[in-house]
């Protein structure tokens, strides 16, 4: 059992949402071990080195991480893709939080396309203005949201979780990523080399991507074109992924009807930004997958993950309850 746990706060993850959490879950942990809190990574860094265990969302090469002696490595909700960045011990066992939104977010999928195809953006806009319009929507015709085929760029936990929901209320489903998984009911699978036609055929798209070099801006200007004047943009990873500049353009000259952005190249979005501009785009402030839903649900696991090292032999990498080794 691990003797001494280091926890980075933040925001949501607060000291007393830990406590309440450990006092929950794991009734006698002041007897069993000491946990100590960091507030920033500075603090963390002169923390983790004494540590059995960590829970934290920052990691870089800096934090000489085999120099501890740690058996238990847990990353919250980050945005690096640690194990492309960081070299870690063979002999740390490491968990993620990774794929624990992916319901919430295959839901603001669901939803944002419903609010596009129906033109409910202006509805909004109206509220504003204290409107009462009903040609915006009854010039739009939108036939059922069935009857759409959809995109899913990225197959991962969430892009499984879009797949899944679109699926279920009888939608046409593609999916696109490096490698084919047989087990899901897409209706059409493409690989890399097989993204142009994927665009071409999907009337929604629905970006799932992770942010790697050879995913930044994979969609811009070209793919836009090949999307065409009635497909629906909505980008439910990260802002990067999409050349923000070509997709201002897109929108207002109406190379595709219209757009969801939960994700920004900047966040917060500055004031100053261009695409606060466009009435045919939705922004919402990254919380497609609403961390106050499952802050719970992270804290419990990394809690459950302690009081199992113990007992565990082999030190595997674990992501969100799976092996991925």
């Amino acid at each position: 059992m691990p003797k001494i746990i280091a926890i980075q706060l933040s925001k949501f993850f607060t000291k007393a949402s830990w406590e309440d959490s450990f006092n929950r879950y794991f009734p006698s942990y002041t007897e069993e071990f000491t946990v100590v809190y960091a507030s920033t990574k500075k603090e963390l860094k002169d923390l983790y080195l004494g540590a059995d265990a960590c829970f934290c969302f920052e990691l870089s090469a800096d934090m000489n991480i085999s120099d501890s002696k740690m058996q238990l490595l847990y990353m919250g909700i980050t945005d690096i893709d640690y194990m492309n960045t960081v070299t870690l011990p063979d002999n740390i066992h490491i968990y993620t939080s990774k794929g624990m939104a992916s319901a919430f977010i295959a839901e603001y999928s669901l939803m944002t396309s419903l609010m596009l195809i129906r033109n409910f953006q202006y509805s909004v806009i109206n509220q504003m203005k204290k409107m009462w319009d009903q040609d915006v929507f009854l010039n739009h015709p939108a036939g059922s949201l069935r009857n759409y085929k959809i995109g899913v760029l990225g197959l991962g936990k969430s892009g499984k979780a879009i797949v899944d929901i679109f699926k279920s209320i009888g939608c046409w489903v593609a999916g696109y990523s490096k490698t084919e998984n047989k087990d899901m009911a897409l209706d059409f699978w493409a690989s890399p080399n097989k993204l142009n036609e994927l665009l071409e055929i999907a009337d929604i798209i629905i970006v799932s991507l992770p942010l790697r070099n050879e995913t930044k801006h994979v969609i811009g200007h070209e793919q836009f074109e090949l999307m065409g004047s009635e497909s629906y943009l909505i980008n439910v990873s990260r802002g990067d992924i999409i050349n923000e500049n070509d997709l201002i353009v897109a929108l207002k000259k109406h190379i595709i009807k219209a757009a969801a952005i939960d994700v920004c190249s900047i966040e917060p979005l500055p004031q100053r930004s261009n695409l606060w501009k466009i009435p045919n785009l939705l922004i919402s402030p990254h919380i497609a997958g609403n961390i106050n839903y499952f802050i719970d649900s992270i804290q419990r696991d990394f809690i459950r993950r302690v009081k199992d090292t113990a007992s565990r032999v082999k030190p595997d990498i674990f992501i969100n309850g799976e092996v991925s080794l």
